[in-house]
């Protein structure tokens, strides 16, 4: 009977080759925006107060996790999401609206039981 390899035992994906890693703290998946929830920051004059920048999505595929990230995601999962820079095109980024899927870098909250962060994203097939 032949050895087996590790690599038949294996369940995750393995990265891409031309795929950079994931940086520490971070989490790199695919999602599919559910929703734009319409809601604006009241304070202050950032891009908040002038777009939404929240978002529902569903997560479609988990590439990886960076060091340090201490949320687990799992496929199907619903959350919230938070764009710092708005779900509206600008300065090189697409706009984002229901039914689109993204590729995102995702951080953790800035506030204790918060949406993740959208550190960076494109759109996806």
């Amino acid at each position: 009977m032949p050895k087996s390899s590790k690599l038949n035992t294996i369940t995750e994906k393995l990265p891409v080759p031309d795929q950079k890693p994931v940086a520490p703290g971070r989490a790199r998946a695919v999602l599919e925006v559910v929703r734009i929830l319409p809601d604006l920051e009241p304070a202050g004059n950032g891009p908040c107060s002038q777009a939404p920048c929240k978002a529902e999505v569903r997560i479609t595929q988990v590439l990886g996790y960076g060091a340090g990230f201490n949320k687990s995601l799992g496929q199907g999962q619903q959350m919230s999401v938070y764009f710092p820079m708005t779900v509206q095109a600008g300065k090189g980024r697409p706009g984002v609206t229901a039914g689109k899927k993204i590729k995102a870098e995702l951080k953790s909250s800035l506030t204790e039981g918060g949406p993740l962060v959208i550190h960076s994203y494109a759109l996806s097939d």
